[in-house]
């Protein structure tokens, strides 16, 4: 053979695991994956009753599209799937070539390597991951020539991998090994009875075990703290859904991580508040009485003819905008919130919609009759002021264009319940606003889902109750005409127009008559 050793062995050992998975392993739905690093690729394997299916996807995204996009980046696994039959898997020859091409794949680099300019010199660029295509491409083409595309399930991730450069060598990436596991176990687990609480419930059991080992190898506190966070984060996230017992053991591990922590800061400070021994027999009483001071004459000379006053404190007062309540952005011109979005204009917009989401409720029902007039014309202009600006802000960034439409929907419910309030007539008549919006929303907030269904239940409602449009045209049953009928200011003025049109028509009449006299 041509190749060393040490290379033998390692194609040996991909044979000898391959041979393995594809002979020796025959229940259903057994997964074989392999991290093919120099290639930027996973390989995963399934073998079936009938046939083994290969399913090949990008591991490390593209720096470029990673810095490009706004929030996290949406990414689709696996990539291409390929059905293959398990007559032709179990080939031993099959077997080999496949461990060979594995082998080469996994440590050979095959494209040329991009360069930069730096420094008036031309330098390899290692920042850049390797396009996966000798396994999502060419791997795909030759097991392709063998059966036929697969249809498989296919998951998708928002994938934070924030590409972190400034004043290193080489930019910090996730781990790619542990978004290959994660993908690995939930497409799996999700394709069986089990569905997507188990890996959710798996994950959660793992970090739970694994920040037990941490406790057991006692980590820094940093760490520990970390690593109860994020459990106590996917805690919340599943919510009620989550078993008691898995619920149970993972408050259990955050209560000794806290404990830890509690722990190691009060012997802190115990140690910082502990004083000082006091040895009197070590002390040299005569010679520090008298200090020689050799180079302190000008500092005492100094010191004693001047004397300095105590400097005044310096007043607080910050530069930032402050934040403001719900009083403060619902004025009559919007002159809080284009304020803070000239100091601000993101905090300023997170605010606005913060305090829309947690009070609006409440301050639509201390509108009284009184005041229902000038809700209406502040609610109209901070809606006004706040969609141009976050139109602006938001541009290409589809979740917070999402939030910002929420925002409006909240806005708008607040001003149909002010109006419908003073006019119940308006209830009966459509809201014009189509169900169908709330579908192409992209949420992932547990609290602003729950204000969505919140939304989508009102409206809902307003179009049971009222079926046509309150703009259709003036007969009988329009919204103008019985709104008319039922109010006696209107009728009344009416009558007094029509009285006073009368008689400007008299008074017409006569100078029509003196007018054809004279002539």
């Amino acid at each position: 053979m041509d190749y060393d050793s040490d290379w033998y062995n390692v194609q040996q050992r991909f044979v000898i695991s391959l041979q393995l998975y594809f002979s020796v392993l025959t229940r259903l739905a057994d997964v074989l994956v392999y991290l093919i690093r120099a290639q930027n690729a996973a390989v995963v394997m399934r073998k079936l009753k009938l046939e083994t299916i290969f399913e090949l996807f990008e591991v490390s995204p593209d720096p470029t599209a990673v810095m490009s996009a706004k929030g996290k980046l949406i990414c689709s696994y696996p990539g291409p799937a390929v059905a293959v039959p398990n007559t032709i898997v179990d080939d031993p020859s099959f077997i080999a070539e496949l461990a060979n091409f594995l082998v080469h794949m996994d440590q050979d680099v095959l494209d040329a390597a991009a360069t930069r300019t730096k420094a008036k010199s031309t330098v390899l660029e290692e920042r850049d991951t390797t396009h996966p295509r000798y396994i999502t491409e060419l791997l795909t083409g030759i097991l392709r020539g063998l059966w036929n595309i697969a249809c498989v399930h296919r998951i998708r991730k928002r994938i934070g991998d924030d590409v972190l450069w400034d004043s290193a060598k080489l930019p910090w990436r996730r781990s790619p090994l542990w978004l290959v596991i994660r993908i690995v176990l939930q497409t799996t687990l999700e394709r069986n009875a089990l569905g997507r609480t188990a890996y959710k419930s798996f994950i959660l059991l793992f970090m739970t075990r694994l920040t037990k080992s941490a406790l057991d190898c006692d980590l820094s506190n940093d760490i520990l703290h970390f690593m109860a966070a994020k459990i106590a984060r996917r805690l919340f996230k599943r919510g009620s859904s989550a078993s008691p017992q898995i619920s149970h053991t993972a408050n259990e591990i955050i209560g000794e991580v806290r404990g830890l922590l509690e722990g190691r800061w009060k012997s802190i400070q115990d140690t910082q508040k502990a004083s000082l021994p006091w040895a009197p027999e070590t002390l040299f009483i005569l010679q520090d009485a008298h200090p020689s001071l050799k180079s302190s004459r000008a500092y005492i000379r100094h010191a004693l003819q001047y004397q300095h006053s105590s400097p005044l404190p310096t007043p607080f007062k910050p530069n930032h905008h402050g934040r403001g309540t719900i009083n403060d952005f619902l004025d009559d011109n919007a002159s809080f919130l284009v304020a803070a979005y000239r100091e601000e204009p993101s905090p300023a917009l997170a605010d606005f919609e913060t305090v829309i989401r947690l009070g609006i409720d409440d301050w639509t029902a201390r509108v009284s009759s009184r005041s229902a007039e000038g809700a209406c014309v502040s609610i109209e202009a901070c809606a006004n002021a706040y969609s141009s600006r976050a139109l602006e802000t938001y541009k290409g960034n589809p979740e917070n264009l999402s939030i910002m439409l929420i925002t409006l929907f909240e806005l708008w419910v607040a001003l149909d319940k002010v109006v419908v309030k003073q006019i119940p007539l308006l209830a009966k008549y459509s809201p014009e606003i189509p169900l169908i919006l709330f579908e192409s929303l992209l949420v992932r907030k547990s609290s602003v889902l729950v204000c969505v269904k919140k939304l989508y239940t009102y409206i809902k409602a307003r179009h049971s109750s009222g079926t046509s449009s309150a703009f259709s045209s003036a007969d009988d049953k329009s919204f103008a005409v019985r709104y008319f009928d039922q109010s006696p200011n209107l009728r009344s003025l009416k009558s007094v127009i029509e009285a006073d049109a009368e008689t400007e028509r008299k008074k017409k009449k006569e100078v029509l008559k003196t007018l054809n006299e004279n002539y």
